[in-house]
């Protein structure tokens, strides 16, 4: 999520998800100004909380593909571990590459 956050539950998803480990997520539903919106915080390591909004049926929040996190070991030897992440989330990676900027 950008910057722009008013009336986000930021927040409320930072503290309500500060103990729990990678790969969990939360939902939220609510209904501004007659749309039904969706409100997730995912977090994908140990610290970082990302925040995501979308109108409701813009995807699932059931178990997409999981992310491959990669890290070293304590002996420098490449590791992988699959990290949880909503379909939505995982759509919304997947396809963000793709996307090109233009200056012209």
């Amino acid at each position: 999520m950008k910057t722009a956050h008013a009336g986000f539950p930021k927040q409320y998803l930072l503290n309500l998800m500060k103990d729990m480990p990678g790969g969990v997520s939360m939902t939220l539903q609510a209904t501004v100004d007659g749309i039904s919106l969706v409100a997730m915080g995912y977090k994908y390591n140990s610290g970082k909380v990302l925040f995501f909004i979308a109108t409701e049926g813009a995807g699932s929040s059931a178990a997409g593909h999981p992310y491959v996190a990669t890290f070293p070991d304590r002996l420098g030897n490449k590791c992988t571990r699959e990290v949880y992440r909503p379909a939505l989330i995982g759509t919304y990676f997947d396809s963000s590459p793709k996307v090109r900027f233009s200056l012209r």
